[in-house]
C-alpha cells in the first residue's frame, strides 16, 4: 500500500486547523499516511499546541516556516510540506 502525505498550510487560523485535524481523525482508517502541518509564521503557538493534542490520535509532522519573520504565503508553506513529505502520493 502506498503512503499518502497530507499537507496542511496554516497561518493564524487555529479553529480551522483544529476542525481539519478532527475531521482527519474520523476519516483516516489505515496507517499508511502522514499529516504535515506547515506553520507559516503564526502569531502565537496555537498551531503547535493543536498538533500536540491531535498527535495522540493521528500521525502529525509539525513544521514551521523559518524563512524571514513574516508570512510567506501558502505556496511557500506547501512547497516546504512537499520537501518534508515521505509519502508516495501528496
Amino acid at each position: 500500500m502506498k503512503k499518502v502525505s497530507i499537507i496542511i498550510p496554516t497561518c493564524n487560523k487555529p479553529a480551522y486547523l483544529n476542525r481539519t485535524l478532527a475531521s482527519l481523525v474520523n476519516q483516516l482508517q489505515s496507517r499508511s499516511y502522514e499529516v504535515i502541518v506547515v506553520d507559516d509564521y503564526n502569531k502565537d503557538n496555537s498551531a503547535k499546541d493543536i498538533c500536540k493534542f491531535w498527535r495522540q490520535k493521528i500521525t502529525i509532522n509539525y513544521v514551521k516556516v523559518k524563512k524571514y519573520r513574516v508570512r510567506n504565503g501558502r505556496a511557500i508553506a506547501r512547497n516546504l510540506g512537499v520537501q518534508k513529505a515521505e509519502g508516495d502520493l501528496l
